[in-house]
């Protein structure tokens, strides 16, 4: 799911970019993004082997949940 979800980011991301900002500003914020996972991987890796995939996953589940309910208050006139 990870890999599929990455594919469609990186392929929509330059065509709808290229619309609002020039195309080299999208290129650096698409080589951006990717060097900034590189980075992030492993202290990722590390945290993930310390404390527990099924732990960290239950996090990553609320704040998950928790940018759902600003994301949607973001897109609607209900708040």
């Amino acid at each position: 799911m990870f890999k599929f979800a990455a594919c469609i980011h990186f392929n929509l991301m330059a065509p709808y970019g290229e619309r609002v900002f020039p195309l080299w500003l999208v290129g650096l914020v698409v080589g951006g993004a990717s060097l900034m996972q590189l980075i992030l991987d492993v202290p990722a890796g590390l945290i993930l082997d310390k404390y527990g995939y099924r732990r960290f996953l239950g996090v990553t589940v609320v704040l998950f949940m928790v940018a759902a309910v600003f994301l949607v208050q973001g897109l609607t006139l209900m708040f």
